[in-house]
């Protein structure tokens, strides 16, 4: 039987990556960038691309560690259904890591974009909060008018969302959650175009 808890829980997780990939990564690179410490590594053999992907991997080993946390108290204390037990749980991370690189774009083009720290919360919000209310994380988009329903469906967190609630509850794959995962990884090709873009370094 489909539970409360086995559609919360999902969005939960996505919920938490996407606060914790634009947030975050936002402040993180602004405050490297604001105290010069990103300049200071530019005096070292250090490759900047080397100084990205040590702040996501950061992020990411966090991300994964919280999103576990999350799915195993759901598990034991309000009983959410892991179909396949651990390796349900596994997939469920390796989705997870998949939408948390998206979401880490969203991060890196604000913390581009802003003038100055008090304008990241904005920012971010104006990325995150939509997302929040319309890609099915406290309730479903079914309940939406048409309208409504259409712009849930370009959302990226709605596909994450999604693929995450059919590996845990209908015991899905990745491979069969692909569409969700080439929808996402569209998605972040977008958002790493616009993220080299604006993303600045001094």
């Amino acid at each position: 039987k489909y539970s409360r808890i086995d559609f919360i829980l999902p969005g939960m997780l996505g919920f938490s990556l996407l606060s914790t990939g634009v947030f975050g990564t936002a402040f993180v690179f602004f405050a490297l960038r604001q105290t010069l410490v990103i300049k200071r590594f530019f005096a070292t053999p250090v490759k900047r691309i080397y100084i990205v992907l040590a702040e996501s991997f950061s992020r990411l080993v966090f991300a994964i560690l919280g999103a576990l946390v999350i799915i195993v108290i759901g598990y034991f204390f309000f009983h959410f259904t892991l179909l396949h037990g651990i390796i349900t749980i596994l997939n469920m991370l390796l989705m997870s890591a998949i939408g948390l690189a998206v979401f880490l774009g969203f991060g890196f083009i604000i913390s581009g974009i802003s003038k100055s720290e008090s304008s990241i919360p904005v920012l971010a919000n104006m990325v995150t909060m939509p997302q929040f209310l319309l890609s099915g994380t406290f309730f479903s988009t079914s309940l939406f008018p048409g309208w409504l329903q259409k712009i849930s469906n370009a959302l990226p967190l709605t596909f994450l969302n999604q693929a995450l609630r059919k590996i845990s509850f209908e015991g899905a794959s990745l491979m069969d959650v692909w569409k969700e995962i080439m929808i996402l990884l569209a998605w972040g090709v977008v958002i790493y175009i616009v993220a080299a873009k604006t993303f600045k370094w001094e």
